[in-house]
């Protein structure tokens, strides 16, 4: 699940704009009257069409604290249902949801769920084709071990780096917009000398920083624009850039670097065969704290209110990968045609994404 996501619209939205592409009528009313929260609760709307038993709908308007999915439970009359509400609602909200409907009685065309798990699909294929969101992840590379675990969620590892310090931290005091800070030992850093704080209790003391003083061994005080206040918790780090070679080149460069190497890490690679993972060049002769910047998927499975890590600009090439699956799918609403043109849309957005990506990479450079 993206959460908060990179644009505005939700899963909830998009599955709405399938459903007019698929022909298929959607729920778009309105409350009556208020709704109390609670279990097994009558709401009275405009209209119940195309409401059924286990259908899902999104009640508040977006952005409200109050917005939330309900499950129908009863269709008694043609103004009403019932459902768990977790939140009290005003009178003219809206309820809305595209629910799919047709044949749902007897042998429904499409389910929500089913379309949902489409668009999940859809995403993870356009962020694997384009590579176009990433995240920075931390990791301990520990004493002795070569392997290590790749994130679950990376498609494609693009940087490592790693800290030959992994000092814990006693206390941090700032004030004035100055900190100081007490480590557990010596942190053999000088003036102008820069870091990182690491996992404070405290997370507004976190960040990089450049040592103004040394007083003692263990004590630097550092600049820091924020509120006044004290902490305990995480570690100074500095972190550097691995380099990324082959294992060949490694063995070609010493032949016993399994059990050889010792210092800091300078290198990295990847294991593309059997299970996923990455290694460092040698064996840890301590315990390295690491970063990771990887593209990255999103989950397997969407919920109507989640948003997406693909931002709005390309979201439509999502879209349209989805109603490729649905316009391929066995059954009367097979569309070969259809799902052509809808493969064909989708994978112009990724060709306009990629060559966008690629002159902004140039563009850097």
């Amino acid at each position: 699940m993206a959460n908060p996501g990179t644009g505005y619209r939700t899963a909830g939205d998009l599955l709405l704009e399938m459903s007019f592409h698929l022909a298929q009528p959607g729920v778009y009313t309105s409350l009556t009257n208020p709704i109390t929260a609670g279990a097994g609760v009558t709401a009275t709307v405009g209209t119940t069409f195309y409401m059924y038993p286990g259908a899902q709908l999104i009640v508040e308007v977006p952005g409200n604290a109050s917005q939330e999915v309900v499950t129908v439970i009863t269709v008694p009359t043609p103004t009403t249902f019932t459902a768990n509400f977790a939140h009290n609602h005003l009178a003219a909200v809206p309820a809305w949801g595209a629910t799919f409907p047709t044949q749902e009685a007897t042998d429904p065309i499409f389910t929500q769920a089913e379309m949902l798990q489409y668009l999940s699909r859809a995403q993870n294929e356009f962020l694997a084709a384009t590579m176009c969101y990433y995240q920075r992840f931390t990791q301990t590379v520990s004493l002795g071990q070569i392997y290590q675990a790749t994130p679950p969620t990376a498609i494609l590892i693009d940087r490592v780096a790693a800290s030959a310090i992994n000092i814990g931290i006693t206390s941090m005091a700032r004030a004035g917009g100055v900190v100081t800070l007490t480590a557990g030992g010596p942190t053999n850093l000088s003036q102008y000398s820069t870091f990182a704080v690491a996992n404070p209790t405290d997370s507004t003391f976190a960040g990089v920083f450049a040592v103004i003083s040394a007083p003692s061994p263990n004590v630097i005080t550092y600049r820091q624009a924020a509120a006044d206040a004290s902490t305990t918790g995480g570690t100074i780090q500095s972190m550097s850039r691995l380099y990324e070679l082959t294992q060949e080149e490694l063995v070609q460069q010493d032949r016993g670097w399994q059990s050889n190497y010792v210092g800091p890490l300078q290198s990295w690679f990847e294991d593309r065969a059997g299970l996923y993972r990455w290694g460092v060049g040698g064996l840890p002769s301590s315990n390295f704290p690491v970063e990771l910047l990887c593209s990255v998927r999103d989950t397997d499975t969407l919920g109507l209110l989640d948003q997406f890590l693909v931002p709005d600009v390309a979201i439509h090439g999502v879209k349209y990968l989805a109603l490729n699956y649905a316009w391929s799918k066995d059954g009367v609403c097979q569309q070969p045609q259809l799902a052509e043109f809808a493969l064909k849309r989708y994978s112009q957005v990724v060709m306009a994404t990629q060559r966008y990506l690629t002159a902004m990479k140039m563009g850097t450079r």
